[in-house]
């Protein structure tokens, strides 16, 4: 019988994918702003006109012109794995980790779901554990402006949805967007820091390989146990 051989994937850790795709977003929406006419870009058709053909107005807040300067004429918007408390003056993401459950490992741990890896001179094969996991992850949106927080907050949504598929591919399956106002305690933050978080929930796959377990049962050193003290003589 034939076995489906495969080089064993490096865990999937989703605050990676998350921090790497942000920063890729926030670069091309700069360079697609530079590099195209108004109305051909990202942000024009994102904050541009609504399906009135009117302006995207609140009150004196054009919402294309605030995009323009936040996203493409001021400082880049930070990203941080975790909660930056030092960085106050400037638009940042945080991409924090409020709750995350596997899901009931399957018989075997699922062995050779995936297949099985072969080792470095290719006489052995190495099994491949699996485990599907249930995660919700939040993008802390803070700024001195509660408006550049809403800006981000529905770039950021509607940038994703866009993005589904690269989200599907990048391992974070089923993705579904969430959002709400946070407050946090005033002795943590400074005070004229406005929040918000977008939260994204998804299914994703760990696959580990047999390696450690192998590693540690080799420098297992058994021994016996000698009974012959024990009196077989059971009389009270």
């Amino acid at each position: 019988m034939d076995v489906k051989t495969i080089d064993s994937p490096a865990i999937l850790m989703p605050e990676i994918v998350l921090y790497n795709t942000i920063n890729s977003i926030l670069d091309i929406v700069r360079s697609d702003f530079n590099n195209n006419q108004l109305q051909d870009t990202i942000l024009y058709h994102y904050f541009g006109r609504n399906e009135c053909g009117e302006n995207v107005n609140w009150e004196t807040f054009n919402y294309l012109e605030q995009a323009k300067e936040l996203f493409v004429n001021k400082n880049k918007i930070q990203v941080n794995l975790g909660y930056n408390m030092t960085v106050s003056d400037v638009a940042c993401i945080h991409i924090m980790l409020p709750n995350e459950t596997g899901q009931p490992l399957g018989i075997g741990a699922d062995e050779n779901y995936i297949g099985y890896q072969e080792n470095s001179n290719g006489d052995r094969m190495q099994a491949i554990f699996t485990e599907m996991f249930d995660a919700t992850y939040n993008l802390i949106i803070t700024s001195e402006s509660t408006m550049e927080v809403l800006l981000i907050y529905n770039f950021l949504k509607a940038s994703f949805i866009s993005l589904y598929t690269h989200i599907e591919l990048s391992g974070l399956r089923l993705p579904k967007i969430s959002g709400q106002d946070i407050q946090l305690q005033n002795d943590l933050v400074p005070p004229h820091i406005f929040h918000r978080s977008l939260g994204l929930n998804f299914k994703y796959e760990v696959h580990v390989p047999d390696i450690l377990r192998k590693r540690m049962i080799k420098d297992f050193n058994i021994t016996g146990i000698s009974l012959s003290n024990i009196d077989n003589d059971l009389s009270c």
